[in-house]
C-alpha cells in the first residue's frame, strides 16, 4: 500500500505511546542516487540545516525547445536557493546546459556525487556551477 504523507503520519500518531518512528518523508525520485539524497536532504531539514527542499520542483527555459530540470531546489535558511543535481557522470548535453543555466539564472547549481564506500560514503561536491 503506498500512503501519503498525511496518512502515514496519521498512522503514527495513532499509535499513541508506542515508540513509532517519525515518519519519513517520501518524494517520487527517478533513481536510488535521487531517492536517497532525498532522504540526506530530509535529515537536514529535520536538523535544522537547511529551510526545505524539493524534488525537480522547478524547470528553466534554456533556449526554444531547451529546458533544465534539476534534481533538488534547496533553500538556505538564509533565503537563498541552490540547485542540486545527482551525477555519477556527465554527458556532454547536461555539462552545457548546466554552463548555461548557471550564466543564465542567479541560482547556485551544485553538481554532487554519491561518495564510494572506500571514501567513507556520503556525498561529495563534484563541482558547482555559478554566473561569473
Amino acid at each position: 500500500m503506498n500512503w501519503t504523507e498525511n496518512q502515514l503520519r496519521d498512522y503514527y500518531k495513532s499509535l499513541k505511546g508506542s515508540a513509532a518512528p517519525a515518519p519519513v518523508v517520501t518524494k517520487r525520485c527517478a533513481n536510488k542516487w535521487e531517492a536517497a539524497y532525498a532522504e540526506e536532504l530530509e535529515n537536514e531539514k529535520r536538523a535544522g540545516l537547511i529551510r526545505n527542499w524539493w524534488f525537480e520542483g522547478v524547470k528553466f527555459r534554456l533556449a526554444d525547445g531547451c529546458w533544465f530540470l534539476p534534481d533538488f531546489l534547496v533553500e538556505q535558511f538564509s533565503g537563498k536557493f541552490e540547485l542540486h543535481e545527482i551525477k555519477g557522470y556527465w554527458k556532454d548535453d547536461a555539462l552545457v546546459k548546466a554552463k548555461v543555466m548557471a550564466e543564465v539564472f542567479p541560482f547556485p547549481l551544485l553538481a554532487i556525487r554519491k561518495k564510494r564506500v572506500s571514501e567513507g560514503g556520503g556525498w561529495k561536491m563534484i563541482r558547482r556551477f555559478e554566473k561569473r
